[in-house]
């Protein structure tokens, strides 16, 4: 980043005037110039990575910039408000490419004013946005799409007149009354880029569902979920078996997820989930592991990784701690034995009990869909293309996801006593 911010600041007269005149003032021996830190006029600029903690405790802010707010570190973001509550000033923009529906950038855009650019057609009159599928292609059967104009022009959603895509418009916003300002920007007002290129990156994307959600993404500025990529109310409907939730059971496999609730999942032997309930404290899940005859249990290491721990002592040999790792640590998962810990890789392990209930049949019971947030929290994640890291990876945005999650860890536990056998409860 501070390339492209010393690239900026040369190629800029006004920029390099205002570096080379903080650089000459009276405080020039103090004058920051570093990697993270740069002195710009009579202030600094600090470029903070969002994974980094101490970063984000080191430097004090008026306002702040987040670019690429998706594919940024969610957890640390909040602590931007701790950074400028010593500022009367406090100003906050927000930038990048929106992902899915009601997260990140998409969330906030959603809450603003929602300013939309418009442009007024030379012919009738007609204000309006430029909207790719109202004003440059037509569907002509589904699935299949042509170009309102041969050459790839614009044309009026009125009277069908060429427009000029790059004539003079103002900033409408659609709710007025809205304190913060949110603006949605695409490819089609960008002088680099042409309607023929994003025609054959659209076309692209008609047979590739990476390249689709690219070109929502990075070209249109809409959010989109490929199609498999998410559960749905369809997909988990159609999962459910005739069988009930039951009270006991044997030769079962137990998922945990930890949070302010202790979210708990159990598969039968026929990878059936039989049981599906909440829990205070670990020490109410201790009859539900004899109950159900758990043979074993992967349980979330964080937060309470003590309590989990301790758990896992009361249990030893039939409960492991998991710990999410980087993909070129391992390809799916790997279990320590010693410490009574599987390192697992998150989007890996995801996709794998995705596919189980997508694919899996009479999987879940007959009356899953009225536990309460059962359904919601199933639904939560999905799964995107992530362009910085050219990789997928799993997102929940804001939405609780204990279930989904307790599921991925007894599915989890499945796979490890399928891969390791019965001798996996030797620890």
């Amino acid at each position: 980043m501070h390339d492209r911010f010393d690239r900026i600041v040369a190629n800029t007269d006004y920029y390099s005037r205002m570096v080379n005149e903080a650089k000459r003032g009276r405080h020039r021996s103090v004058v920051a110039d570093a990697v993270a830190l740069k002195q710009f006029g009579c202030g600094s600029i600090a470029m903070v990575p969002s994974n980094s903690i101490v970063s984000f405790k080191s430097f004090s802010a008026d306002h702040v910039i987040v670019d690429e707010l998706d594919q940024c570190d969610a957890d640390n973001l909040p602590m931007i408000e701790d950074r400028m509550a010593h500022s009367e000033y406090r100003t906050k923009l927000r930038v990048g490419n929106p992902t899915i529906g009601g997260y990140g950038v998409d969330a906030l855009y959603g809450n603003s004013d929602q300013s939309v650019w418009q442009i007024k057609c030379e012919s009738c009159n007609e204000r309006q946005p430029l909207d790719w599928f109202v004003n440059v292609v037509s569907e002509i059967e589904e699935g299949r799409y042509e170009l309102r104009q041969s050459d790839g022009a614009a044309v009026c959603r009125k009277c069908g007149y060429r427009l000029d895509r790059f004539a003079r418009g103002q900033w409408v916003p659609t709710y007025a009354g809205r304190s913060a300002r949110g603006y949605h920007v695409s490819q089609m007002f960008s002088g680099n880029v042409t309607l023929a290129e994003m025609w054959a990156a659209f076309q692209r994307g008609l047979a590739n569902e990476t390249e689709r959600q690219r070109f929502y993404n990075s070209v249109l500025g809409l959010p989109y979920v490929a199609e498999g990529n998410k559960l749905t109310e369809s997909v988990l409907h159609k999962s459910t078996g005739d069988f009930p939730r039951q009270s006991a059971g044997s030769a079962c496999f137990m998922g945990i997820d930890v949070g302010a609730l202790l979210h708990v999942t159990i598969l039968d032997s026929q990878s059936r989930l039989i049981a599906i309930f909440t829990a205070r404290q670990f020490e109410e899940i201790d009859n539900a592991m004899s109950a159900f005859g758990v043979v074993l249990c992967v349980c979330d290491m964080l937060p309470e990784t003590r309590e989990a721990r301790q758990f896992a002592g009361r249990h030893r040999g039939r409960v492991l701690l998991c710990q999410f790792v980087a993909s070129e640590q391992v390809k799916d998962f790997a279990v320590d034995y010693s410490q009574g810990i599987v390192k697992a890789h998150r989007t890996q392990t995801l996709d794998d009990s995705h596919a189980a209930i997508v694919q899996g049949g009479a999987i879940l019971p007959i009356d899953a869909g009225s536990i309460p947030d059962f359904y919601s929290q199933m639904m939560a994640p999905t799964r995107i293309f992530d362009e910085k890291r050219q990789t997928f990876r799993w997102v929940e945005g804001s939405q609780p996801d204990h279930y989904r999650h307790s599921f991925n860890y007894a599915w989890l536990a499945k796979s490890i006593r399928q891969r390791h056998g019965s001798g996996v409860v030797s620890l």
